[in-house]
């Protein structure tokens, strides 16, 4: 119960067996219980960090909050700028969105090179994705590339800001958290 801080239920196991077998069972007996309708998110630590576990709460209109493993090993790119290794949002386009492991988008002025976090706007259940805005539109930020930035991501230029929609796809929950 996260309002009140305490738990609705629990299972003590050897600390040398696995915690995603009796994790997964107790997540499937509360939501078939009486308070299954009730159950708005699902909290766990990293170690249950795993599609799986995420697929199933998510399928049962669930949100699952599992802080992710990092798995991510690739030298990272902009160290100066960002603490976390990023790749390119879309590999098969030349654009200057950036994604990290965790699934948040950075965009990087086409200008001057300037790395920027994403604004990001929630989940858009009915589309099945999450989406994101410039961040010099959310912010207010000031981006000398800007023209650049749209043409390169297909928005017309009188456009007020750049959305970007990733789409959610619940076997590989671990990036963004889809309410």
């Amino acid at each position: 119960d996260v309002r009140h801080e305490l738990p609705i239920g629990f299972e003590l196991t050897p600390a040398s067996d696995s915690e995603h077998g009796p994790c997964k069972d107790l997540l499937k007996q509360h939501l078939d219980s009486p308070l299954g309708s009730r159950i708005g998110t699902f909290v766990e630590d990293r170690g249950l960090d795993n599609d799986e576990l995420r697929a199933e709460a998510y399928r049962a209109g669930v949100l699952p909050v599992i802080q992710p493993r990092q798995l991510w090993r690739d030298e990272n790119p902009h160290p100066e700028q960002l603490k976390v290794p990023t790749r390119p949002l879309n590999k098969q386009t030349v654009d200057t969105i950036l994604v990290t492991e965790h699934g948040d988008l950075h965009c990087r002025c086409p200008e001057t090179g300037t790395i920027r976090s994403m604004t990001y706007q929630g989940c858009e259940r009915k589309r099945g994705t999450a989406k994101w805005v410039c961040p010099a539109d959310a912010g207010g930020v000031t981006c000398e590339g800007r023209a650049q930035y749209f043409r390169q991501g297909g928005v017309k230029a009188e456009a007020k800001t750049r959305t970007v929609r990733v789409k959610i796809d619940p076997d590989h929950l671990r990036s963004r958290p889809a309410p």
